[in-house]
């Protein structure tokens, strides 16, 4: 609204004032500031022109690598998609970054919220597409690990972040928890300082964005996250051939229905199909 149809021209002017803005902004104590500016630094990739903001790329991706650690897992989605839009048009700025990026993308691709396992998918794709092989084969090898992890799943599943550990709660404290008795309340967006930056800083707020109220992931939940990539890598050219063997396990996770939460896996399966069909 105040630039008009010039707002792009006027960010592109101004990317040495801005860029350090943002980085300030992302080390912020609230982690819905870290959010916002998370979201922002992804948007000069894909809204700004790359030759301006080639020369941040550095100082953005270094932002991010803290970000992807941080305790908050709006945070860390918000920054895995961020890095996935980097790679994607600045390549070869972001290769040497590789190595720290991929083992940040898998631990979100295995993540116990599935919006979270859903972005790392998006973005894991867009480094294949990126880089080819051999990076290529790394993501099909781990794709394989991870369709076959419903295998170890046990019958007592669990969904969420489950923070009284009893069902049917969903990042709630136990009503009778001290620890949560006559305790000063915020919003998930007030300013009251609460998640630590790049999994540094202990946590300091009630959140179930927290990472430290995070629980380890299901394995049926490292197959669901498996289930997003298959479908994003079914539309990469490169990784189309490869996929073919693995449709066999994809159709025994199907059967795998001895813990509770398997229709949330069956969902996944069911409205990924079509997709990876059809590509």
């Amino acid at each position: 609204m105040l630039f008009s149809v010039t707002g792009v021209k006027a960010v592109e002017q101004h990317l040495d004032s801005i860029v350090p803005f943002y980085i300030k902004q992302s080390e912020a104590d609230n982690h819905a500031v870290r959010e916002a500016a998370c979201a922002c630094i992804a948007e000069l990739a894909t809204k700004v022109g790359s030759d301006p903001v080639r020369v941040h790329v550095p100082t953005l991706i270094q932002g991010l690598l803290v970000c992807f650690e941080d305790d908050s897992w709006p945070v860390r989605d918000a920054a895995c998609t961020a890095c996935g839009n980097f790679v994607a048009v600045f390549a070869e700025e972001c290769r040497a970054y590789i190595d720290r990026l991929m083992p940040l993308f898998y631990m979100n691709l295995e993540d116990n919220i599935p919006s979270v396992r859903q972005g790392a998918a998006i973005a894991i794709s867009k480094l294949v597409r990126a880089y080819s092989s051999p990076l290529s084969n790394d993501v099909l090898a781990k794709l394989s690990e991870l369709l076959d992890a419903v295998n170890e799943q046990q019958d007592d599943s669990a969904l969420y972040s489950d923070l009284s550990k009893k069902p049917a709660v969903f990042g709630v404290a136990m009503a009778d928890d001290p620890a949560h008795t006559d305790q000063v309340m915020y919003s998930c967006g007030s300013l009251a300082p609460k998640m630590g930056r790049g999994g540094k800083a202990p946590g300091a707020g009630g959140c179930s964005a927290s990472h430290h109220f995070k629980r380890p992931s299901q394995p049926w939940e490292r197959t669901d996250g498996a289930i997003m990539l298959f479908m994003e890598l079914s539309d990469v050219q490169e990784t189309k051939s490869e996929l073919l063997p693995m449709l066999q396990k994809l159709s025994s996770a199907t059967r795998k229905r001895n813990f509770e939460h398997h229709k949330h896996l069956l969902e996944t399966i069911y409205k990924c199909l079509p997709m990876i069909l059809e590509d």
